[in-house]
């Protein structure tokens, strides 16, 4: 009897299925590693992934839109570039006041000048933006030279010093009301004059009336801040990597209806708010009692006194 071809045959099969297992193994191996260096490369991206928390304080009105959402827009480009994740929450100065008083401290914190509450916890600062306050009437043949405590209503903010800029004016005796109100006062025609600021404009702008503004000049507070919180170390160093980031891409910060100089374009319907300097500011943080004594001299009408509380 003849054995060879069955055994050659039963040789084949062995080799055959020596050879499948062995690609079997090599899949499911190459398999294995895979998902190994895949998990590994997610986990390494959520450790590289550092998220910094940015508060947003609207402390002055703005002009248009939201500064929360620009920054916010900014912070997405500044990730795509550093994979720093910068979470922007816009936040009250009250609600920000209670916060760091419960020790929950941001990053970075944006902020309008003369914020009081949250000077121990910025050492320096940058403004990324301002405004200034303005007269404005809807009657373009008016020079703005009789102005007077009984045709102007002021706009009294929502946590500048609007007194500060009235008391320039001469203006300490008028009548007070909400930003709208007072808006509304003009536009119905009860006073012939608004002491505002940049939003005003764009209130009237919307509306689309004539009017006549002059930027006031001897006094603003309207500077939005930037500045870092962040208590540890590491964290500093990120949070002042963004904040440079930020400032050198404020190109589009005229779409807010606010200004910076270093972008400065002199063709726009407002360029004149590019060329304004004023005589006495108020830029920085303080803390309480300062807010109290600024409001005090207000109310006891001594701007000599007054000024030496402002840089000028």
């Amino acid at each position: 009897m003849n054995f060879m071809p069955n055994f050659k045959v039963l040789y084949i099969m062995l080799k055959v299925k020596n050879i499948i297992c062995l690609a079997m193994c090599l899949i499911i191996c190459s398999t294995t590693l895979f998902f190994i260096n895949f998990n590994n490369e997610a986990d390494a991206e959520k450790i590289e992934t550092i998220v910094l928390n940015l508060w947003q304080i609207d402390n002055f009105e703005g002009g248009k839109g939201s500064r929360a959402s620009f920054i916010k827009n900014i912070g997405e480009k500044y990730y795509n570039k550093s994979k720093v994740f910068i979470k922007v929450t816009a936040i009250s100065a009250e609600s920000a006041r209670i916060n760091l008083n419960n020790g929950v401290v941001p990053d970075i914190i944006s902020y309008g000048a003369g914020m009081y509450g949250i000077e121990k916890y910025v050492f320096d600062y940058q403004t990324w933006c301002y405004g200034a306050y303005c007269l404005l009437t809807l009657d373009n043949t008016a020079d703005f030279l009789d102005i007077n405590n009984q045709n102007c209503v002021i706009n009294k903010g929502t946590g500048n010093f609007s007194s500060v800029a009235a008391a320039f004016c001469g203006l300490s005796e008028a009548t007070f009301l909400q930003p709208t109100n007072a808006y509304l006062e003009l536009i119905n025609g009860k006073y012939k004059y608004l002491l505002g600021t940049q939003r005003d404009i764009f209130r009237l702008k919307t509306r689309e009336t004539d009017f006549s503004y002059k930027i006031i000049d001897e006094f603003s507070d309207i500077f939005q801040n930037i500045s870092v919180t962040a208590k540890d170390e590491m964290r500093k160093i990120y949070a002042k990597n963004f904040i440079n980031f930020f400032i050198n891409n404020l190109q589009n910060v005229s779409n807010l209806g606010l200004f910076n100089k270093k972008f400065a374009n002199t063709e726009e319907e407002l360029a004149d708010f590019y060329k304004v300097e004023f005589k006495y500011s108020l830029k920085t943080a303080i803390n309480k009692n300062f807010y109290d004594e600024i409001l005090n001299c207000v109310n006891e009408k001594d701007l000599n006194k007054l000024k030496l509380y402002l840089n000028n």
